[in-house]
């Protein structure tokens, strides 16, 4: 008996739906570029793409090596290509329904010559009610970064957002954290006009925010925090600052970075998180700003009982200094179970000759006291130099239940773009890498893993 038009029908009905679910699956792990391709695959497919939930639009290939390109010319046209691409698109998807996942930017030299487009792609993100935002524009050190856009509407399902040279104003970031209820994770890198970050929650407002990340930013004087029930991550890199923190109950992860030569980037970190110090179990800070004659400073550091993770920005070619304080961290904290060195070196941070090499005079033998629970050292733009090994050594002699050593020769600061990053850097990483595993690796135990990245 032949099956009824209707149930024909019918089965061609649900098979099309099946078709644009899995198309629509297949979309959603496409790169933009990639996925806006596959309109010209068939005349049904033609606009699909129109309905993905995430725009990222990703440069990467293009941008890296970007700023070591020398033609202005040639940079202001790359810059100009992407914001026409991502303004075509914009324009392509005003009328289409849906709330949006993400929409990402990131691109070199994007300042205020393009402030009417960047002012449309943030309007179209709201508009399409996004949950994560983010610009990312690289502006390097011009003066002119584009202004994050005051008293915009529809942040009611904005979870995240993350402004990297873009600046925003102290009036603009209050409205953003109050009218942005759902508001999770926040990060604020390069501004010129923020001066204070304030989250301070009330039975009426309360605080949804997790994650509060500032770093470099030129004027800012304070953050401050209170009533903040869900942070579990608080992260600072720069100048000294005023911070208070009260009543964050979640805190487990702490960065206060400070570029500082005297004693202020040891001292107030601990002073300024005293009110949950004891609950932390990642620390970062930094002391390879620190000047030699407060290296031999004695410090008071608190101990720290449930501190698991410690990540440690030094200067390497200080050596006994460093070492010094590297001691003294490891005593207070008893429970530490991985070590994070960033090294810094006497050269600076484009220095690109692999010969390089500075041996330092040591003051005096540093004391080492055995660590019974560090089992995991990473070292992070290792060079083979004497005083980089020094510093493995030494933990290698204190930590008596070691298990793992991690050498990684990138520079930490270096944007995962690879926008900044040269050739030259390439050769020192790799000049590194075989100093590590020709020599190094002979000084390590064969009871401990040896691993370069």
């Amino acid at each position: 008996m032949d099956t009824p038009w209707y149930k024909k029908a019918g089965r061609g009905i649900h098979q099309e739906r099946a078709t644009v679910e899995i198309f629509g699956i297949i979309l959603s792990r496409l790169s933009l570029k990639d996925a806006m391709a596959t309109s010209s695959l068939c005349k049904e497919f033609r606009y699909m793409w129109r309905s993905i939930d995430s725009l990222d639009f990703d440069a990467a290939e293009i941008l890296r090596g970007f700023l070591a390109e020398k033609d202005r010319e040639v940079r202001d046209r790359k810059t100009l290509d992407y914001v026409n691409w991502v303004t075509r698109v914009v324009r392509q998807l005003k009328e289409e329904d849906g709330n949006l996942k993400l929409f990402r930017a990131c691109f070199c030299r994007i300042d205020e010559r393009y402030r009417s487009e960047v002012d449309e792609w943030v309007q179209f993100a709201m508009t399409r009610k996004v949950e994560v935002l983010v610009l990312e524009f690289l502006a390097g050190c011009s003066a002119n970064f584009y202004l994050f856009p005051h008293k915009l509407t529809g942040f009611d399902s904005l979870k995240a957002l993350e402004l990297e040279f873009v600046d925003v104003t102290q009036d603009t970031l209050d409205d953003l954290v109050r009218n942005s209820p759902s508001l999770e994770r926040l990060r604020v890198s390069f501004t010129h006009s923020l001066i204070k970050v304030a989250i301070i929650g009330n039975r009426n407002r309360p605080v949804a925010l997790k994650s509060l990340a500032m770093s470099r930013n030129r004027h800012l004087k304070a953050i401050e925090i209170r009533n903040a029930p869900l942070l579990a991550l608080l992260s600072y890199v720069g100048h000294p600052i005023d911070v208070v923190v009260e009543n964050v109950p979640l805190l487990s992860e702490a960065n206060l970075s400070y570029r500082s030569s005297n004693k202020d980037c040891i001292a107030l970190p601990f002073s300024q998180l005293s009110s949950c110090i004891s609950q932390l179990h990642t620390l970062m800070m930094d002391i390879h700003c620190m000047d030699v004659k407060v290296y031999k400073e004695n410090h008071e550091i608190p101990e720290l009982p449930n501190l698991k993770c410690f990540d440690l920005v030094v200067y390497a070619d200080k050596c006994w200094g460093s070492l010094r304080m590297l001691t003294s961290f490891l005593k207070a904290f008893p429970r530490l179970g991985t070590l994070v060195l960033k090294m810094e070196f006497l050269d600076s941070y484009f220095s690109c000759d692999p010969r390089t090499s500075y041996i330092p005079r040591y003051e005096e033998k540093v004391t080492t006291y055995p660590h019974r629970y560090l089992k995991v050292l990473e070292i992070v733009r290792y060079r083979h130099r004497l005083n980089a090994v020094e510093h493995v050594r030494h933990v290698i002699e204190t930590a008596i239940a070691l298990e793992k050593i991690v050498i990684n020769p990138v520079h930490w600061e270096f944007h995962h773009t690879g926008a900044d990053r040269r050739k030259e850097h390439a050769l020192m990483e790799e000049v590194a890498r075989k100093g590590a595993v020709d020599m190094l690796k002979k000084e390590v135990p064969s009871t401990i893993e040896f691993v370069v990245l």
